[in-house]
């Protein structure tokens, strides 16, 4: 007669508490987290728009540079 090998009480699996605990943990981690991810991606804009509002300065001083000081105003007549 074959006999199957007795096995110890941790290898069968999780129990409820467990697997709740771990739930709770997950949960208190996220709610800590997601605040400060949301705010990381507003403080990103922030930074691009600045960029891009650093450039556009730059390039009209360059732009006044080359027309000797002034600036070439769009829609009169003999400019671009």
């Amino acid at each position: 007669m074959y006999r199957q090998p007795i096995q110890p009480r941790f290898s069968q699996g999780f129990s409820l508490l467990e697997l709740l605990v771990a739930v709770v943990i997950v949960g208190i981690l996220s709610a800590i987290a997601l605040p400060n991810f949301l705010g990381q991606t507003n403080k990103a804009r922030t930074t691009e728009a600045t960029a891009v509002l650093a450039a556009i300065a730059s390039g009209q001083e360059e732009l006044r540079f080359r027309n000797s000081g002034s600036y070439i105003q769009i829609g009169v007549d003999g400019s671009t």
